[in-house]
């Protein structure tokens, strides 16, 4: 990220009120080309019935409402589906393109949504003539590149990544916070540790804003996530807000708090959220100071994959700091959108003397001149004419990647 000095100016106006809207899905262990019998049901037939039904399932849940416990209210569309592991079986190429059929990068598959994953250890086996234990890092590169502009920071191999909604960072460390191996042939955290560390430092700092991070390993699973390595990522994340863990790996569906196996004093709120061979499902939904979260899965005998889905008792409404958001305006000092990092990480290089906004597509919309660290914008493009609203990202001319979101009313 950028290192030099934060914006202060008249343009921005530091304000907590601001409309926080975010609802999104999340989905674990798929495991295309898994045998056997899923926890309900027996055999592949009904595990290969529950993936193919998930895209439509997750389609369909907009517009349908909360259970009463969660508060009702209509569920909106989500940013994205976060799928958090074991994605498929093991490494073969055509597992892969199964998935891959059904879980889009920007909703452009069976699913309508953008995806955003993480990989599992199952990630990591090898089958047939593909020895490469990587042969998925290096897909998700090739995903993380069209994901780019939506994202706030990757690690040096593009693996690990971080976006922003609404003022809350969200986190990707794909197998667990780890720095080293845990001794199994592959299971490689890729410096995952060090990413957080510097990911929270560059993109949150003293910001107070909510965290958000996803893992596919348990924080309380002694086998895969041994005390030695969850002491050095409860380290990591003591002095943040983080909102909430969501992890996968274990099959479960569960709710929990993670406090360092009784070794630390702050707690943290863990979310389990299952597997798509059982039909499960999380829905998140943040609004300004307060995250909700709901379970969904397939109910009756027998029935993994042909079952009726509905919500579960597993439900978590809390309340939450939002910490410092900023707000932006033009020059009239009319309200134009909101940043989606907060003051501390919205920076310029020393050098830098042009912002460019561009559009979800990646499209250059404007050049902004910065003088004496303000910017100003009359929300019009090269041809004066005025840009409609929506989504936008800013970027440093000649930077490859997008470091805020301007929301345009």
């Amino acid at each position: 990220m950028f290192s030099a000095r934060p914006i202060l100016a008249a343009c921005l106006i530091a304000s907590s009120a601001f409309a926080v809207d975010i609802t999104f899905f999340s989905v674990s262990d798929p495991h295309y080309g898994q045998t056997g019998a899923p926890s309900s049901g027996t055999g592949i037939t009904q595990k290969d019935t529950s993936r193919a039904r998930m895209p439509g399932i997750l389609n369909a849940l907009p517009g349908t409402t909360y259970p009463t416990a969660a508060g009702g209210g209509t569920i909106a569309e989500p940013r994205a589906v976060l799928v958090v592991g074991d994605l498929i079986e093991m490494i073969d190429s055509a597992l892969w393109a199964r998935y891959t059929a059904d879980y889009g990068v920007t909703g452009d598959k069976k699913l309508r949504f953008p995806t955003l994953e993480a990989l599992g250890n199952h990630d990591f086996y090898t089958t047939g003539t593909i020895k490469d234990t990587l042969y998925l890092v290096d897909r998700m590169r090739q995903r993380n590149a069209l994901r780019k502009l939506g994202l706030t920071a990757m690690d040096s191999t593009e693996y690990h990544y971080s976006w922003d909604w609404d003022g809350v960072h969200f986190i990707n460390l794909n197998l667990y916070a780890g720095s080293t191996e845990l001794g199994y042939s592959g299971y490689r955290p890729m410096n995952a540790l060090a990413f957080l560390q510097k990911d929270l430092a560059e993109n949150v700092g003293n910001s107070g804003r909510p965290v958000f991070i996803m893992e596919h390993y348990p924080v309380n699973d002694n086998t895969y996530f041994p005390q030695a390595l969850r002491t050095p990522f409860y380290n990591a994340i003591l002095n943040y807000n983080v909102i909430g863990i969501l992890h996968g790996h274990s099959h479960a569906q569960a709710i929990y708090t993670w406090n360092n196996n009784n070794m630390g004093t702050k707690t943290f709120d863990i979310y389990d959220d299952g597997t798509v061979m059982d039909g499960d499902i999380m829905v998140f939904h943040i609004t300004d100071g307060r995250m909700v979260a709901t379970h969904r899965s397939f109910v009756g005998t027998g029935t993994s994959g042909n079952g009726a889905q509905q919500w579960s008792t597993l439900i978590k409404d809390k309340t939450i700091s939002m910490g410092t958001a900023t707000r932006i305006t033009n020059a009239q000092g009319e309200r134009m959108g909101l940043f989606t990092v907060e003051g501390l990480s919205l920076r310029f290089p020393a050098s830098a003397r042009q912002l460019e906004i561009v559009d979800l597509q990646g499209r250059l919309v404007q050049r902004l001149t910065v003088r004496n660290e303000r910017v100003d914008w009359d929300r019009r493009d090269p041809q004066n004419h005025k840009v409609t609203p929506g989504v936008y990202f800013l970027k440093v001319a000649g930077k490859p990647r997008a470091f805020g979101k301007l929301a345009l009313r």
